[in-house]
């Protein structure tokens, strides 16, 4: 699914359901994000530029923390992470830590510590829930929707099996990760225009 070269792609009306395998070697190559939700594929259009440098800006402040305490790694879309045979999704930006860092192969094998998705005006069910629950039954440990419209911040604990919001965070106030101690972002300084 990420892919280096556009191309026309089939168009997905033309098979009912995929597993990631069926759909890493029958679909051609695009640069369109493109998901696979229970089987179903999920093309959307790319991201706006203030999506962009909002995830931007997010990945810098975790890369940075992360990297100072060695922690693990930090990933942005386009990248797919395998939940599932039928789930493959591309979030904004994700950290693994180094202790599972054996599921970085060609693609995340398996669930992400953190997860962090910046909500698309068009489409907010999916970050708020369907990718959600996808996260939530997989076992990412900690979950972030990233709200422009809203300017909020919304952070998702997966103590046990079902996720627990651990904060609603707007301006004025800073995100904070429960799974990482210590780290956290300003909401004003994520949501502020650049032009």
């Amino acid at each position: 699914m990420s892919t280096t070269a556009t191309s026309l792609a089939p168009r997905p009306r033309q098979r009912r359901s995929w597993t990631y395998e069926e759909l890493c070697t029958e679909w051609e190559e695009t640069n369109q994000p493109t998901e696979l939700l229970d089987g179903h594929l999920i093309m959307a259009p790319a991201p706006t530029p203030f999506h962009q440098l909002i995830a931007q800006r997010l990945e810098e402040a975790l890369r940075r923390w992360v990297n100072r305490r060695g922690l693990g790694v930090v990933f942005h879309s386009p990248l797919d992470v395998v939940l599932a045979r039928d789930v493959a999704l591309q979030p904004d930006i994700l950290f693994i830590a180094k202790q599972r860092r054996e599921i970085i192969k060609d693609y995340i094998a398996g669930a992400p510590d953190l997860v962090m998705e910046v909500v698309s005006p068009d489409r907010p069910r999916r970050d708020y829930k369907d990718k959600k629950e996808k996260y939530e039954t997989h076992g990412v440990r900690e979950y972030w929707i990233v709200d422009p419209r809203r300017k909020k911040i919304e952070v998702w604990t997966l103590p046990t099996d079902f996720y627990e919001l651990a904060g609603a965070f707007s301006p004025g106030e800073y995100a904070a990760s429960t799974l990482l101690t210590g780290f956290k972002v300003r909401v004003d300084d994520i949501f502020a225009v650049a032009w």
